[in-house]
């Protein structure tokens, strides 16, 4: 559940309407989701579980430009605080980054070209907040896409993320 609110936004344009705005997103992930699976009477590894079952809060910042009718800039800014399940697990608090720049090829055509970093702190294992050592860390992706118009108002997208660092 979240709350997006527009911030700030340009003046009514001729032509292009409002060029550029500024947001801010808030909400909660809920713990709703299964996380006692099990497999052969135990409980299978925290990171194969289909849910967190963790309350997470998050919040964010974005933005966007459009530089005319074939092209735009888009950016966000987001961080998750995670919170801990009921076997005490806690995965790492997140900080995520990105920024997208697309432009019209035809009339039913758009490129786009994306960055996108994400950084993770250590997973806690237990209430005694012991780290976990193979969690954590960061990446850059870049994600180049297209965009196609298949019927009126409807679309599909076609993505590939290529890591271009990792630590």
């Amino acid at each position: 559940m979240y709350a997006l609110v527009r911030l700030w936004s340009s003046n009514f344009g001729p032509g292009l309407g409002r060029r550029t705005w500024l947001s801010a997103i808030g909400g909660v992930k809920t713990s709703w989701g299964e996380n006692d699976v099990r497999q052969d009477g135990a409980r299978v590894d925290e990171h194969a579980q289909p849910g967190t079952g963790a309350t997470d809060l998050f919040g964010g910042l974005s933005g966007f430009h459009l530089f005319n009718d074939h092209s735009s800039l888009f950016a966000s800014a987001q961080y998750r605080g995670t919170g801990r399940n009921r076997f005490g697990y806690k995965y790492g608090n997140i900080t995520m980054v990105n920024a997208a720049y697309e432009q019209k090829l035809t009339s039913a055509l758009d490129a786009v070209v994306e960055l996108n970093f994400r950084h993770s702190l250590r997973d806690q294992i237990d209430s005694s907040r012991e780290l976990d050592p193979s969690t954590g860390g960061s990446v850059l992706y870049v994600t180049p896409r297209v965009v196609v118009e298949v019927a009126p108002k409807v679309i599909a997208r076609l993505a590939v993320q290529i890591p271009l660092w990792k630590n």
